[in-house]
């Protein structure tokens, strides 16, 4: 497992397609999946912190294009679980 995540963060850093504030925020959402529930579901401001990213809209940026290019998916929910 470990060897996994290593490689996985491996490919992350020399993935010429991604920019800086993606690779970051990608890094971070595999650092807080949950492997139980099968999902990551940080707050802005837990990215913001966690990346150094100083801009809301630079993260929303940043997740949008990363499900544009098919690293991720985000699913809306309405309300609290």
């Amino acid at each position: 497992m470990i060897k996994d995540l290593l490689q996985s963060m491996n490919n992350i850093y020399s993935d010429t397609n991604l920019n800086l504030h993606e690779k970051s925020i990608l890094m971070y959402l595999i650092k807080q999946f949950n492997c139980n529930d099968g999902y990551a579901y940080p707050k802005y401001e837990n990215i913001m912190s966690a990346t150094g990213i100083g801009r809301r809209a630079n993260v929303a940026s940043a997740l949008k294009s990363l499900v544009v290019k098919g690293y991720i998916t985000i699913k809306k929910v309405v309300g609290n679980k």
